[in-house]
């Protein structure tokens, strides 16, 4: 039975594009562990998961395009960690996917839009530390491909080298299982349903793509 039906008209379209980007992140998430196809995963979302208040045209893009991207966004990923992506944890590597893509291909979309909505998946996903670690590979990443933008914002010369965890610190309980299958797992830890779309401080920029996301 599908579960598309409502309408999400009304949904603001930051909140919408929000959710795309989450469906999104599972579904490469489970695509990486299970080698499942693309199409099979499209139809799979649509028909079992509560897409009713999700942007389904970005869903459908993020979700067949960041594939076919995956050599050049994986070698922004081991150029900012100085070692390869496949030593991520599955759900940061999807975050971090999902916001390389973005930065390198929607210009529409500012750069502090990204880098908060990739951090804010990351600390409703991620293990405890995720979101510094997806913080600092966003920043990496976007001051190769942004630089010009990021230039003209305050406190944009954070330029350290980001730091992964270690897929072995699943063993300790610091990092999502490498086994734990998406659609089952990858829960919010916190209701970000509720978060504020307007600026609250540093990294927090989303009220600038309530009319390009």
């Amino acid at each position: 039975m599908t579960k598309t039906a409502g309408n999400n008209s009304r949904m603001p379209k930051t909140r919408a594009r929000h959710n795309a980007r989450v469906k999104v992140m599972q579904a490469l998430y489970q695509w990486e562990l299970n080698d499942t196809g693309l199409k099979a995963l499209e139809t799979q979302f649509l028909e079992t998961q509560e897409m009713g208040r999700v942007d389904l045209e970005y869903f459908t893009t993020l979700l067949h395009a960041i594939p076919a991207e995956l050599t050049d966004i994986d070698a922004d990923i081991a150029e900012a960690l100085e070692r390869s992506s496949e030593q991520l944890d599955p759900i940061e590597q999807a975050i971090c996917r999902i916001g390389i893509y973005e930065l390198k291909t929607r210009h529409d979309i500012p750069v502090k839009v990204i880098i908060d909505e990739s951090i804010t998946i990351a600390k409703a996903f991620g293990s405890e530390n995720s979101f510094r670690f997806v913080n600092g590979v966003m920043n990496q990443v976007a001051h190769k491909t942004r630089s010009l933008e990021l230039s003209v914002l305050p406190g944009s010369n954070d330029s350290t080298k980001a730091t992964a965890p270690d897929k072995t610190a699943a063993a300790t309980g610091t990092s999502k299982p490498a086994s734990v299958k998406p659609a089952v797992s990858i829960r919010h830890k916190t209701d970000t349903a509720n978060a504020s779309e307007k600026p609250t401080g540093e990294g927090t920029h989303r009220s600038s793509d309530s009319t390009s996301r």
